[in-house]
């Protein structure tokens, strides 16, 4: 009580006074665990402008790191002229509002996942950088740093020990590849994976906290991943504490952020675009370049000169043209089987051929081929193919034989077995159709009007003794089905009969309700057909603000009917009702 007001007068009474406030300001801090944290990490936890806008050193800190202020400013006040030319910078390089003051929006916009690389290169050497209210021509930013060479060599050096990646190496390692193709087909540049000891020049690990590299993560959400320019030598690390997801589930897509980081890798800065995948916050899954990526990468390595021939088109260069001998699915559409593979690569098989599908294009360039393309050493029609989405591997089925591949394009792991002897419990000669199931993520085989379900990590009983159950538990499908497949881009299994399709409602348990209704026609709503063109349709008039203009674009992956529960609502309430009804699910 030494400095108690009440025991001064005159002028020492009002220098008391302030001392004994700062004495139990300092108490207040010192006696609170939470506040006491904030104060260790620069903060000032009773400064109620500060706390409401989440620490203003951290924003100082967020501001500095992302090349908004090329140094750390120590006599800054939230409301000073500098503060707002550096907040107003901030929102219009990320398109929001320009207000120079730390409303919610900006805050919101701070707060959300993103790249670890600095938006504002410039600025981060010490260069001014003219943001002015001008909107640039070109929206790409071109770090300044190229690779001297176009073939490229990249291996991951570390992979991830969290559980949804751990033992999964060999889908890391593709999941990669692919995301690097990319890339590769829309420049001059092409990429080899170093399998050896030897160093390659991209360099991939997933790594946590202070990793040595001057570029500490910090935790789950936040910053994801962070890339090097090429000139200081392409090294991409992944946040190792992030919630990864390479198979739709929930989490952060590992596919999506991969794409972007291989940019930074190439030699591009963020964009300001935000239609770009080198926007610089995570939006969910986006994988294809826009026009925007594009333009940068073709302005560092040039245009593709030839046709692409690299990732699943490789043995292109050796086959003959099939397409002129191939069946036109568009004139007379039936398949055998479908699939889509955890990286989001759906098939549609008939005869002795595949075509890859694609949102954009109906069927991807460069298809169909044959089947022994992709799937080495299978000939001839295939019953059903399914991709367990656990373990990545792919079964082919065909009449009462069954092949397993670890990934395509690779020798299978098990060839020419039985049904009998693989999937013990599976008491069938053959297979009309097989699916992953989006809701319980289990696999089911269909054959006629039965169905079983198949649990692989159940070594002694896969197939359950209540099997097989009669198809009507699946409500609105018809009593047989040639196909079916779990398509992760929009979180739902699809059934295939003849030239129509039925999309599955895992919460209802029924066909979905949805105008057009169902089953609807494959050529219309999936391979965009020049012959089965959506406004010729009478279905047409009942898509949800459709003016014939643009009708057009309506496809199966954007249909707003077809976003998934899942989706829509938070990922804890969905495992929690996933949980609840799988118990009475099938």
């Amino acid at each position: 009580m030494q400095w108690h007001p009440d025991l001064f007068q005159g002028d020492e009474k009002k220098a008391a006074e302030k001392k004994f406030i700062d004495i139990a300001a300092a108490k207040e801090v010192l006696t609170d665990p939470e506040k006491r944290q904030k104060f260790d990490n620069g903060e000032d936890p009773l400064d109620a402008e500060a706390q409401s806008h989440g620490g203003y050193t951290l924003i100082i800190k967020y501001l500095n790191q992302f090349g908004y202020m090329d140094k750390m400013p120590k006599n800054m006040s939230m409301t000073s002229p500098q503060m707002k030319s550096v907040v107003t910078d901030f929102q219009r390089f990320m398109g929001i509002e320009e207000t120079g003051t730390l409303d919610k929006k900006t805050m919101d916009m701070m707060n959300e996942p993103r790249c670890g690389v600095a938006d504002n290169l410039s600025l981060r050497t010490n260069r001014h950088y003219n943001m002015n209210s001008n909107r640039r021509h070109r929206r790409y930013t071109l770090q300044g740093s190229v690779w001297p060479k176009k073939n490229l060599t990249w291996k991951v050096t570390q992979y991830s020990t969290r559980d949804q990646l751990r033992g999964k190496d060999r889908e890391v390692d593709r999941l990669m590849e692919y995301a690097l193709h990319e890339w590769s087909k829309n420049s001059g540049l092409t990429f080899v994976h170093e399998k050896g000891d030897k160093k390659a020049m991209i360099e991939i690990g997933f790594k946590v906290k202070d990793h040595r590299d001057g570029n500490p993560f910090d935790g789950p959400g936040k910053t994801l991943a962070h890339a090097f320019f090429p000139q200081f030598g392409g090294t991409t690390h992944f946040d190792d504490h992030e919630q990864w997801t390479i198979s739709g589930r929930p989490g952060v897509d590992l596919l999506s952020v991969a794409v972007h980081e291989f940019g930074h890798a190439l030699g591009l800065g963020h964009s300001d675009n935000k239609d770009s995948l080198m926007y610089p916050t995570y939006a969910g899954k986006r994988t294809q370049l826009k026009k925007d990526d594009i333009n940068g990468i073709e302005m560092l390595y040039g245009k593709r000169q030839q046709k692409d021939t690299t990732f699943l088109d490789t043995n292109e260069r050796q086959k003959p043209n099939v397409k002129s001998v191939a069946p036109d699915l568009c004139s007379d559409f039936r398949i055998d089987a479908a699939d889509c593979n955890a990286l989001d690569e759906c098939f549609f098989f008939r005869d002795d051929y595949i075509w890859r599908i694609s949102d954009d294009t109906g069927i991807y360039p460069g298809y169909p081929k044959m089947i022994s393309d992709i799937f080495p050493g299978i000939k001839g029609k295939v019953d059903s193919v399914v991709t367990d989405q656990n373990s990545g591997r792919t079964y082919i089925f065909k009449k009462n034989k069954v092949w397993v591949f670890n990934e395509p394009m690779k020798k299978a792991v098990r060839v020419d077995d039985t049904i009998e002897n693989l999937i013990r419990g599976l008491e069938t000669p053959y297979l009309d159709a097989a699916t992953r199931w989006g809701f319980n993520g289990k696999i089911y085989f269909f054959r006629g009007d039965e169905y079983w379900r198949y649990e692989p990590e159940r070594v002694s009983y896969p197939i359950n003794r209540r099997y097989p159950k009669s198809i009507q538990s699946w409500k609105g499908l018809p009593d047989k089905v040639d196909a079916a497949m779990f398509w992760p881009k929009t979180g739902k299994t699809y059934f295939f009969k003849g030239s129509q399709y039925y999309r599955f409602n895992d919460i209802s348990s029924s066909v979905d309700r949805a105008n057009p209704p169902f089953p609807r026609d494959v050529t219309k709503w999936w391979l965009k057909c020049k012959t089965a063109r959506l406004e010729d349709s009478n279905d047409i008039n009942e898509i949800p603000e459709c003016d014939h203009k643009n009708c057009n674009n309506y496809n199966e992956s954007n249909d707003p009917n077809a976003k998934s529960f899942f989706r829509s609502v938070s990922n804890s309430f969905a495992k929690s009702v996933n949980k609840f009804l799988n118990l009475f699910k099938h």
